[in-house]
């Protein structure tokens, strides 16, 4: 390698460690609880064949989760080590975009600048400095390697490089399914950069045969991933209530994509979409009045490759989180990641063929360095600024509902948050509100009746949560309703809601870990055994499920078995005082 490669190699480099080092003293937040703290199967590389069988959380990425087992095999509950994860996967890929359009445009200057752009660029922080979302990133790097491997082979010829970009393309698709735009990439960089050879008839069976091993990895996917999810995955129907109207609201959406993109300020975790009623509002009519703009003059002038190339990058990558298939979401910022790879390249292009006939040469390259440095000083202060923001659960959702008070999910997992950490009336009134946004927020409504049993009012708790059920049968749903009927005393119905938890998600160990403590109370000590013998076979460093089975020990008079528990107890949570003294009352 020489010093003409490794020069841009090291600016990379310090310039993502620059603006992302405030992020290693950042908490676990949001759905790393979900993914990383309270996923059991994580836990064991023995788990492995059951991430390719079954989902995780209404996702199907097996080898994303076989590498959270790897890190965490690592890292434990670190949260250093994650990060450091999130920066190094960061890292890689923006040095791989230099080298992907260096191989495209030959010119080390713009492949520099659009990889630096992209290094710094604060939209970013929605993927990178979120610890479970930085995970999605291994599926980035292997789809760009695949990308990277291919544009070698379509220059070389040499048939080892599509063997290995197919194999990249292949891991990248079940870790990530972001990645399953690359045949349509593929096609995209064949027509713009090979156009002659793409259309003439001698060699177009050729350059297809190429296309179908790709198109067979994708479909292959797609054929696992239904089988395993079905249609509709983690979101059931269409945000605007029917395809056509999610469509209609997807083109808004796009406009904001692009606005963010260029004017990435009050960046937020969640973004307010109105969903469009009919094709004739006037924000869908204007949005797709400016969409086709920007397809006719792209088409226009496509003897720009670099210009034709870039748009059409930008839209074919944001066509898995175009709700197609339902999404959570209208709109992510985190959806942007690849697709900002074409915004980096079209800005770099651009400013390195601007051409002013009334500012001598000399100047105007001293001008473009110096927009350069101040883009990228104005980037990485955003991109600062905004790593603050995901300090912890606290600063993210008081930000998220500042930026967002309407936004019901917000308001939910402000509440969360307040809840955990005993400001109980706070909690409540951001559920309520939360509820009151959003009639049919399923987690918002058991959240809230979680609050009602609190304050002692729990035939309004029971109320809720059945509510929230009607909504969406969810596993922790029926748990915290088996928990309302324990606090009631009505031991058969909380039975009862244990095992619709378990019915509904055999690996939830707490709903095992709870439904061990009933059978406790009412002296089915066998039943109870089993049932944490259950949890602790799920998740073997579930400290509760430890000290309950400790606890039913002791009561049974084994004192040494009892003991052993309540230790693996406080090993697993150190600082638990209530595991302190019972274990000093052992003999």
């Amino acid at each position: 390698m020489n010093r003409k490669t490794i020069l841009p190699i090291l600016l990379i480099i310090l310039l993502s460690l620059v603006s992302y080092f405030n992020i290693f003293d950042n908490e676990f937040v949001w759905d790393d609880h979900i993914f990383i703290l309270e996923n059991s199967d994580i836990r064991s590389f023995s788990n492995l064949p059951l991430f390719f069988k079954e989902d995780m959380d209404g996702l199907y990425r097996p080898l994303r989760t076989a590498y959270y087992t790897f890190i965490y095999s690592i890292a434990g509950k670190n949260e250093l080590i994650y990060h450091v994860n999130g920066i190094f996967l960061h890292i890689i890929i923006s040095i791989l975009i230099y080298f992907v359009i260096f191989e495209i445009v030959q010119k080390r200057n713009i492949s520099l600048v659009a990889a630096l752009i992209f290094s710094a660029h604060p939209i970013h922080t929605g993927r990178v400095t979120n610890i479970t979302a930085s995970f999605d990133m291994i599926g980035i790097l292997f789809m760009l390697l695949s990308f990277y491997l291919y544009v070698k082979y379509a220059k070389t010829e040499k048939r080892k490089f599509f063997l290995l970009s197919s194999l990249s393309f292949l891991i990248a698709v079940f870790s990530s399914e972001e990645a399953i735009t690359l045949p349509l990439l593929v096609i995209l960089y064949e027509f713009t950069f090979n156009r002659e050879r793409f259309t003439k008839k001698t060699s177009k069976n050729n350059i297809l045969k190429n296309y179908v091993p790709l198109f067979a990895i994708a479909l292959f996917y797609l054929i696992i991933r239904f089988n395993v999810l079905g249609f509709s995955g983690r979101q059931e129907t269409y945000l605007a209530g029917t395809f056509v109207l999610t469509m209609f609201t997807m083109l808004k959406v796009y406009i904001n994509y692009i606005w963010i993109l260029i004017y990435p300020i009050n960046l937020t975790l969640f973004h307010d979409i109105k969903p469009a009623t009919s094709f004739f509002n006037f924000e869908v009519l204007i949005s797709l009045l400016f969409l086709m703009g920007i397809f006719f003059l792209t088409i226009r002038y496509r003897k720009h490759k670099l210009l034709f190339f870039s748009v059409f990058w930008f839209f074919i990558t944001l066509i898995p989180a175009s709700n197609i298939l339902p999404l959570q979401v209208f709109m992510a910022e985190r959806y942007l990641y690849i697709p900002s790879i074409a915004f980096a390249l079209l800005v770099s292009y651009s400013l390195f063929n601007l051409k002013l006939n009334f500012v001598k040469t000399t100047l105007l390259k001293k001008i473009i360095i110096i927009f350069i440095v101040l883009l990228l000083f104005f980037y990485v202060a955003k991109t600062l600024d905004r790593n603050d923001d995901w300090q912890n659960n606290l600063t993210l959702w008081k930000k998220t509902v500042l930026t967002n008070p309407e936004n019901s999910r917000a308001h939910d997992n402000l509440g969360f948050t307040y809840d955990h950490r005993g400001m109980e009336e706070k909690a409540l009134a951001e559920f309520e509100t939360a509820v009151a946004l959003q009639k049919d927020n399923f987690r918002a409504l058991a959240n809230l009746g979680v609050s009602y049993a609190k304050a002692g009012r729990y035939n309004e708790s029971l109320e809720v949560l059945q509510k929230s059920l009607q909504f969406r049968e969810y596993h922790k749903t029926y748990d915290k309703l088996g928990l309302i009927y324990v606090r009631l005393g009505d031991l058969d119905k909380a039975i009862e809601s244990f095992r619709s938890a378990i019915r509904i998600n055999s690996r939830y160990a707490k709903a095992y870990n709870d439904l061990g403590t009933v059978y406790g109370r009412l002296g089915k000590f066998d039943l109870a055994m089993q049932s944490f013998n259950e949890a602790i076979m799920i998740d073997p460093d579930y400290d509760g499920a430890h000290y309950n089975k400790g606890i039913l020990l002791d009561y049974l008079g084994d004192k040494d078995l009892a003991a052993k528990e309540f230790e693996i107890a406080l090993s697993l949570e150190p600082e638990n005082e209530i595991y302190k003294k019972k274990l000093r009352r052992m003999p």
